[in-house]
């Protein structure tokens, strides 16, 4: 016995380009840069654009080296 396997769906999916991308290197150095300076709000600004159930009370808490929690209390399905 032989079993063929199919796809769902007869269309080829194909994913939308990413529009935010980053095109230049000085674009890139300007991002990097904030991500150094600033990194827990830069983080908090990417997490904000994702669907939270619960939002976070903290965007970092390292009160306990080295098991650091990233947006502790927030609830969130990574799968969704």
């Amino acid at each position: 016995m032989s079993v063929t396997w199919a796809l769902p769906f007869e269309t080829k999916i194909i994913p939308k380009l990413n529009s935010n991308r980053i095109v230049s290197i000085n674009t890139y150095k300007e991002i990097h840069s904030q991500t150094v300076k600033d990194y827990k709000n830069f983080w908090a600004s990417v997490a904000s654009e994702l669907d939270w159930y619960k939002p976070w009370e903290k965007v970092l808490d390292d009160s306990n080296p080295p098991f650091y929690k990233w947006f502790s209390g927030g609830e969130i399905n990574a799968a969704y």
